[in-house]
């Protein structure tokens, strides 16, 4: 029988180095999968995040673009982290678009602060529809019975 992967949580811990992160998964009934992630810097941390969100949900890079574009038009303070065209990424800071990185179609601003990638990451796990919480919100691995 093969085993089918359903996302239940991601967990971070970007408060104190090492930054990682952790998923959670429900592989069957009675069957959890746990797996932690550790990208050496705050860039790596985001594209290994959405390349997890993004395996099984090709609409994922779409779905984070429209919720990014969404809360940059909500406000003056907030930024583009992800965009379709590279331009339009930076568009306040042009000079920046040197720290675009390219990611399955979707252009990824790189150069963020750990708060900016715990709420890109929040952003992320929205567009997946998955739980994001700090690692603190772990569940425990004991026995639930």
């Amino acid at each position: 029988m093969a085993n089918h992967q359903e996302m239940q949580g991601i967990y971070i811990e970007l408060v104190k180095r090492p930054y990682f992160f952790v998923t959670h998964a429900q592989i069957s009934v009675g069957h959890e999968r746990f797996d932690r992630y550790f990208p050496r810097t705050l860039r790596e941390f985001l594209l290994q995040l959405f390349g997890v969100l993004s395996d099984d949900n090709p609409g994922f890079m779409k779905a984070l673009a429209e919720i990014d574009d969404r809360e940059f038009m909500k406000s003056p303070q907030h930024r583009r982290y992800v965009a379709r065209e590279r331009d339009v990424l930076y568009i306040r800071s042009p000079h920046l678009e040197k720290y675009a990185v390219e990611f399955r179609g979707y252009w990824v601003a790189t150069n963020v602060s750990h708060s900016q990638v715990a709420s890109v990451a929040r952003m992320a796990c929205e567009a997946a529809k998955v739980k994001c919480a700090s690692i603190r919100g772990l569940p425990p691995i004991a026995s639930k019975a």
